[in-house]
């Protein structure tokens, strides 16, 4: 009598967790998002295809170009992702039998932190002696040195004659 009620109890058991299965699976399709309208997409298809593009079309496939502005104005790896102010120092005024006798100063130490590339050119975060140089674009000079391209893991720069690459991976 006891193995009767147990395998009714089991049945039971059963029938009410098949029960809340399928109700939870109903309420997941509920949730789905719907698809999208098969029609929209097959004339936006046409104007690519004949090399027009709707205006929708186009926003959804490019981001932006100022959506990145807020992103390279704050250091990348800095915690705080504070802007960084730099002070300009005054220039001290050149003391010409010094300047005439001194040898060229050594040149600053530049390192490359990252690049990330962009609609406008590829933008290059260095650090100049130690201190955070900021992004830079070709043409832009830093401590002397006029960047004279960017690469995906490189940045040259050149002064008169001299050229340098600087690689983000030391070798």
């Amino acid at each position: 009598m006891m193995s009767r009620v147990l395998a009714g109890l089991g049945t039971l058991c059963l029938a009410l967790l098949a029960g809340a299965a399928s109700l939870w699976a109903h309420n997941v399709t509920q949730r789905q998002p719907p698809l999208p309208d098969l029609a929209n997409l097959s004339a936006e298809a046409e104007l690519a295809a004949t090399g027009q593009e709707s205006d929708r079309a186009t926003a959804r496939r490019r981001p932006a170009t100022g959506d990145y502005d807020a992103i390279l104005e704050r250091p990348l790896f800095a915690p705080t992702r504070r802007p960084v102010v730099i002070a300009a120092l005054p220039e001290p005024e050149p003391d010409l039998t010094t300047q005439l006798a001194a040898p060229e100063a050594p040149a600053p130490v530049i390192r490359l932190r990252g690049v990330i590339g962009a609609t406008g050119g590829n933008r290059a975060l260095v650090t100049v002696d130690g201190a955070d140089g900021g992004w830079l674009t070709e043409g832009t000079e830093v401590s002397g040195w006029t960047v004279t391209g960017i690469g995906p893991d490189w940045l040259d720069i050149s002064r008169g004659e001299i050229r340098k690459r600087i690689d983000l991976y030391e070798r």
